[in-house]
């Protein structure tokens, strides 16, 4: 038996078809809408979190929306980056969790 036989382009020299590289695209869309993280369980401060941004996202969105005179830009900006992050704190997706207050 020849073991120096080539193997065909899309086959390892084990004879197992290579897997198929994910281009840099589909990395981030496994990471971001694939199974959350293990290990990151819901718990009490994640929700009192995602409450939070929740309503901060309202806030923001309400402002952007029936505030006269305002930066309706600015307002879309920070409901954007707040409801991405709330979304991330519901997936468990974020790493670290921040409780963003004003008095």
């Amino acid at each position: 038996m020849n073991t120096n036989t080539p193997t065909p382009a899309n086959q390892s020299a084990a004879g197992q078809p290579f897997a198929a590289s994910p281009t840099p695209g589909q990395n981030f869309l496994n990471r971001a809408f694939g199974k959350p993280p293990a290990g990151r369980k819901m718990t009490t401060r994640r929700i009192v979190c995602g409450i939070c941004w929740a309503l901060w996202t309202f806030l923001f969105v309400n402002a952007m929306l029936f505030a006269p005179g305002t930066g309706h830009f600015g307002g879309f900006i920070l409901a954007a980056l707040s409801g991405f992050y709330d979304w991330r704190i519901w997936t468990r997706r974020a790493k670290y969790l921040s409780i963003f207050v004003l008095f």
